[in-house]
């Protein structure tokens, strides 16, 4: 099991920040795109200190913490913290790409970050560690713990940016991995049975159609990503130039799905960390995950079927819930 140092990488950012908005508003938001780039992407729960403690908790084996921002920080942060990396925007993202709104870029250009180890952990600033986690749960002699999950490809809502991205990541897996589908990570024991079916319906194809993605943190290789750049410069740096999200990115799916196509993976079963929830569920159910920890991640996912009067209203229960799981501050705050 033996790994080199595990990063947690976050991304946030203050969706109240005037410099930011003003900032922002200087740029024209691709037509039909409006949906993305709704305000409920930006909102903020005031959660931020309960992502530290959860790291400082339950996954004492971490390296650093490296969080990404475009410049500002929430004010209960300490800046000093050893462990803690600060990094903008401006740090590692090449200046033709910048100012981005388009988290594809924050994300697929985290390998410039010189720093940054080798095996690290991408988070999103709605997931939150409530519950004990080994590092063997996301890297074992320092490959990916991952579940490959067969899928054919379906777009479930017309017009939503997800799939259009899934379906430009499939393209270059396709274009590098045609037929290569090593048998035992595609059927594999950490699997459940139906899971394993699937697996072994779509392995009798050359082609790839889909991966199905666990909207949880997920364990990368620095590595991967330099290749990807090194195979597909052009094709990337296109892509960057774009501002906002639009129909034609790419994600950091991508890399993920290298891994699984390559299968320099470690077959395991990701469900035992968490699943997807958002506030289109009971409010009770998710406090319920929350105060009982019936999940090892909480993932607490906006959306913009919930309005900002709810927003207001909910905001103060996922606050006293995540208060009463960990109270106590954590060496990350002031």
């Amino acid at each position: 099991m033996a790994n080199g140092k595990i990063d947690v990488v976050v991304t946030w950012v203050d969706g109240n920040d005037k410099n930011w908005l003003e900032e922002k508003a200087k740029y024209s938001i691709p037509s039909g795109d409006e949906t993305d780039n709704d305000s409920s992407r930006y909102r903020d729960f005031e959660l931020m200190e309960y992502f530290f403690r959860g790291i400082e908790e339950n996954m004492p084996w971490i390296n650093k913490i490296f969080f990404i921002t475009w410049g500002h920080l929430p004010g209960f942060l300490n800046t000093n913290h050893p462990k803690l990396r600060i990094v903008k925007h401006e740090d590692y993202i090449p200046k033709e790409y910048l100012p981005t709104y388009n988290s594809n870029v924050i994300e697929l250009n985290l390998h410039r970050i010189e720093e940054l180890s080798e095996n690290f952990i991408l988070f999103n600033d709605d997931m939150f560690v409530i519950d004990k986690l080994k590092e063997e749960q996301f890297f074992k002699n320092n490959l990916p713990c991952d579940t490959l999950s067969s899928r054919t490809m379906v777009n479930y809502v017309f017009g939503h940016l997800i799939y259009y991205m899934i379906f430009n990541n499939m393209g270059i897996i396709n274009k590098y991995f045609y037929g290569n589908k090593p048998f035992f990570k595609w059927v594999n024991p950490a699997y459940s049975l139906k899971n394993n079916i699937s697996n072994a319906i779509n392995r009798l194809t050359k082609r790839y159609s889909a991966f199905e993605d666990q909207h949880i943190p997920i364990p990368h290789k620095k590595s991967v990503f330099q290749e990807i750049w090194e195979k597909e410069p052009d094709l990337l740096d296109t892509m960057c130039r774009n501002k906002f999200r639009t129909p034609y990115d790419f994600n950091h799916w991508m890399m993920r799905y290298w891994n699984l196509a390559s299968g320099n993976f470690v077959p395991t079963d990701v469900s035992k960390i968490g699943y997807y929830t958002d506030l289109d569920n009971d409010f009770g159910y998710l406090i319920d995950i929350i105060e009982n920890r019936k999940e090892k991640i909480f993932l607490l996912n906006d959306t913009n079927n919930e309005t900002q009067e709810m927003f207001e209203i909910h905001k103060p229960g996922f606050q006293k819930a995540f208060a009463k799981i960990l109270p106590n501050k954590s060496s990350y705050e002031i």
